[in-house]
């Protein structure tokens, strides 16, 4: 198994042609991030408050 970097990266990028959906990466695993449409966004994707929730429920 490959050692982890020490600083993770992260990148994000607001995926083209929507007001609020972000595409991340983060070392190997790359998400996508929505808003609920009562906040503007499409609702098609984890809001970043649920993905930061689920990545402490685990």
């Amino acid at each position: 198994m490959p050692e982890r970097p020490n600083t993770p990266q992260v990148i994000l990028r607001q995926i083209q042609g929507t007001q609020l959906q972000m595409f991340t990466t983060t070392g190997r695993h790359s998400y996508v991030l929505d808003e609920p449409e009562t906040r503007g966004g499409t609702d098609l994707a984890a809001t970043p408050f649920e993905f930061f929730i689920a990545g402490h429920a685990g």
